[in-house]
Order: structure tokens, then C-alpha cells, then sequence
């Protein structure tokens, strides 16, 4: 284990360059992957708060997994926010092509 780790060490210093260029590629990768990440994360936040300036906060409807409708009726109880109605939606079957609509 040892003789291993002291000729990975030996193979870093030889090929120095290599090296530093991986080095370099990984971490410029990692940095292109986390800027993607959070301009796609701020794209949807902003969306929520472009859906919610126009149509307010009276009719807003989000996806929640299913823990989350839990933490949800927790929340009811407390002072931060108001919730008259909250509920599931249950789609059990989805129209594949729309039906015309002839008037």
C-alpha cells in the first residue's frame, strides 16, 4: 500500500504539467457544473416569483413531495403566514390528445 502511494507521488512529480492541467480541468468543471446549477435554480425561483406578482398570493399552487404537505399542515398553526385552503390533487388519468373544442 505503501510502495502505491509513494509511486502515484513519484508519478505527480515527474509529470508535473499533467498534473496541474487535470487539476485545473477538474476544478473548471466543477465550477461550469455548479454555475449551471444555480443559474437553473434561481431561473425557477424567479418564475415562482413571476407567476406570484402576477396572479398573487391568493391563488398560489406549488408541487410538494410527500413529506412536505406535512411540514405544510404543521405550519398552519403558526404566526408567519395565513393559509385558508390547503388540499391534494390526485390526477389519476391524463387526456393524451385534447378533445376539440366545437361551438
Amino acid at each position: 500500500m505503501i510502495k502505491t502511494i509513494k509511486l502515484a507521488f513519484s508519478y505527480l512529480k515527474y509529470y508535473k504539467k499533467q498534473t496541474l492541467s487535470l487539476l485545473l480541468g477538474t476544478i473548471m468543471s466543477v465550477a461550469l457544473m455548479t454555475g449551471v446549477g444555480s443559474l437553473l435554480n434561481s431561473g425557477r425561483i424567479a418564475d415562482i416569483e413571476r407567476i406570484r406578482t402576477v396572479y398573487g398570493d391568493a391563488h398560489y399552487m406549488f408541487d410538494m413531495n410527500e413529506g412536505d404537505f406535512d411540514d405544510l399542515q404543521e405550519a398552519l398553526h403558526t404566526k408567519d403566514f395565513t393559509v385558508e385552503k390547503a388540499g391534494i390533487l390526485t390526477v389519476k388519468k391524463e387526456v393524451e390528445t385534447p378533445y376539440p373544442n366545437v361551438i
